[in-house]
């Protein structure tokens, strides 16, 4: 066995032919090189390699160092109430970041009453409670928040009486709607037996027609022309602003559905043509303001 072996001069000319990953490629690293410059890649170059916080001896990666300043415990902050000479000497407002809530609750005499911009009282956190208790402003704040609530209140009983009022407007509405209905169904079926009734009497006159028509052959064209079906008259809306015009069968059905029939103010007990709701609401003597 030799003492000191030699590495192959062909293993190590194929090796260095070799591209390699950096370590921390599953990090996010994207470099690729060489195995003799991997090694001063990650440990000096590499953005992802990991460095120890001098202020809080915690890892973070080399590329994220204002990330980390963001949440680190051992940072320097300033007091955002009294600033950096906040209890006085230079610099005495300035602490690490762990330290934070104990200079708050303890130490800071500038922490601001909470009804600023009105009060202009600062003091420690062991006194701000009991001045906030007592504040002039928060008094006043807490008055103006009770007064709002009362109107509030009014408010919210007159929607509910609004909505109450509206929900039995709608009901009756509804009924009336119903009845109408109703009687439109009626008067069709009540059209549509006389319809019937009038067919059975024509064919009944037809019917005798025929069989008296051998004993006088001479009037048999006049009888036909006297018992033929009547030819459908027309009508013409009564209404000064309709101008329908139809057969007299159609009359009733126009009648209920006709844009200028009257109807009758709930509120002023006038009637006006439905098609002018909107101008007689408008001018309606009883209408709400």
């Amino acid at each position: 066995m030799l003492a000191n072996p030699q590495p192959s001069r062909a293993a190590t000319l194929k090796l260095k032919q070799y591209t390699f990953s950096c370590r921390h490629a599953d990090a996010g690293c994207s470099w690729k090189g060489k195995v003799t410059k991997e090694n001063e890649h990650a440990t000096k170059l590499c953005r992802f390699r990991f460095l120890t916080c001098l202020a809080c001896g915690e890892q973070y990666r080399a590329g994220f160092r204002n990330e980390h300043l963001d949440v680190c415990s051992g940072a320097i902050v300033v007091c955002p109430h009294g600033g950096r000479d906040c209890l006085g000497p230079r610099d005495s407002g300035t602490y690490a970041r762990r330290d934070a809530n104990k200079h708050a609750n303890e130490l800071c005499p500038n922490k601001p009453c909470g009804n600023l911009p009105f009060c202009r009282t600062r003091t420690t956190a062991a006194n701000l409670l009991a001045h906030e208790a007592a504040c002039i402003f928060q008094l006043r704040e807490q008055g103006l928040m009770r007064e709002q609530a009362a109107q509030q209140g009014v408010a919210l009983a007159q929607a509910q009486q609004d909505k109450a009022a509206l929900a039995q407007r709608v009901e009756a509405l509804t009924s009336a709607l119903k009845a109408a209905d109703e009687a439109y169904e009626k008067e069709r079926k009540r059209r549509r037996n006389l319809e019937d009734e009038c067919a059975d009497l024509l064919a009944d006159l037809r019917e005798e027609r025929r069989r008296f028509a051998p004993l006088n052959g001479s009037g048999r064209a006049a009888d036909e022309q006297r018992f033929a079906p009547p030819k459908p008259a027309w009508y013409r809306c009564s209404k000064d602003d309709c101008t329908w015009v139809g057969s007299v069968f159609e009359e009733a059905t126009h009648d209920l559905q006709c844009p200028a029939r009257p109807v009758k103010c709930e509120r002023c007990l006038e009637w006006y043509p439905i098609n002018r709701r909107e101008k007689h609401d408008s001018e309606c003597p009883a209408a709400p303001t």
